[in-house]
């Protein structure tokens, strides 16, 4: 099975109010709890999703480079890099944008490779080089997204591999709910700030441009409808599906009440593979689900799909996750082609 960087466990207490921002909802903080107590190491890597980190100021300004001879071949490696954490199976060179530049501080090189800009989140890689060698579980180097000088990112997910004792390789997805997502369907200024959020250290930062009009024009849109309530009376609605190289995410709306389950839909394809979505983000307006692609990509001969809705209630004081899901409405059916 495909090692995917959203998957959660239940195996570990954290206190993940340490990576919560002031402004942060009691919904979108329990959520980064569950993530965060699904950090994940195996054989050197590490997966983890968090809020994200105060940083303080050192510009590092950044162009991004055209894709010509060496700089096209190393677009294909980050590419594969990018693809092989989020389990990708497309080629994703057209639209990663090669950054390409680095800052020191405090005994540890960042090197920002690359990003890709999609619908409401920003996909980057990122080298970590440390003076020292890494211990087990630190440092924790982690990043805010800011989209035309507003903050942008409320959250983040993602996973690390590290390569020797001093390097460590991160592939991390910064969700842009806090922008006009109409604006990332163009070229925009980027700033993104890291900070050693574990140690309260450090500040990296790099300006650089992007766009994500190709991917946009490339993006499948459908307009959705369907509903179901869950157990407490709030209401879900579907409201589109789309779908790129990047995979497929379903957005949803709730009717304004408090949202204190989580969900996923299951079902298959009309080829009878199976196909599965889970809550990536949240707040109290609603969110989106994104495909799992621990067991496979979608396949492009698929022509619809057939969902049902579980959920799941957040425990009330432990930070440990039931599994026991419920289905919570119909199964629905999406004509994808």
């Amino acid at each position: 099975m495909k090692s995917n960087i959203y998957m959660m466990l239940n195996d570990i207490d954290s206190e993940a109010d340490a990576f919560q921002e002031e402004e942060w909802s009691e919904l979108e903080t329990k959520r980064v709890k569950k993530k965060v107590l699904g950090r994940v190491r195996r054989k050197g890597k590490k997966k983890y999703v968090m809020a994200g980190v105060c940083a303080a100021a050192a510009f590092a300004l950044l162009t991004v480079m055209p894709l010509r001879g060496a700089v096209a071949d190393a677009v294909e490696q980050l590419s594969y890099r990018i693809g092989t954490f989020l389990g990708i199976d497309k080629n994703l060179a057209p639209y990663e944008q090669i950054v390409n530049q680095s800052v020191t501080e405090d005994g540890i090189t960042i090197t920002l490779n690359s990003v890709v800009l999609d619908v409401d989140e920003l996909v980057v890689s990122t080298t970590e080089v440390y003076e020292d060698a890494i211990t087990e579980g630190g440092p924790g180097l982690m990043g805010n997204v800011y989209i035309n000088g507003v903050r942008a990112s409320g959250a983040a997910g993602g996973g690390s591999y590290t390569t020797d004792e001093h390097t460590r390789e991160v592939v991390m997805k910064y969700y842009l709910n806090q922008v006009d997502l109409a604006e990332l369907s163009q070229e925009v200024n980027v700033a993104i700030r890291f900070s050693d959020y574990e140690e309260n250290r450090g500040s990296w930062e790099f300006k650089f441009t992007a766009s994500g009009e190709q991917l946009s024009a490339d993006t499948q849109t459908i307009d959705l409808t369907y509903q179901y309530q869950l157990p407490d009376g709030c209401n879900i609605t579907f409201t589109k599906y789309t779908s790129n190289a990047m995979g497929q995410k379903i957005f949803y709306t709730n009717d304004g009440n408090k949202n204190d389950y989580d969900m996923k839909l299951e079902g298959t394809d009309n080829l009878g593979n199976p196909v599965s979505f889970y809550v990536s983000s949240s707040n109290e307006e609603g969110g989106r689900f994104v495909i799992d692609n621990s067991a496979g990509n979608l396949s492009d001969e698929a022509e619809t799909l057939t969902l049902t809705p579980y959920a799941v209630k957040y425990p009330e004081t432990s930070g440990r996750l039931s599994n026991d899901f419920e289905q919570v409405g119909e199964a629905f059916t999406i004509e994808v082609r």
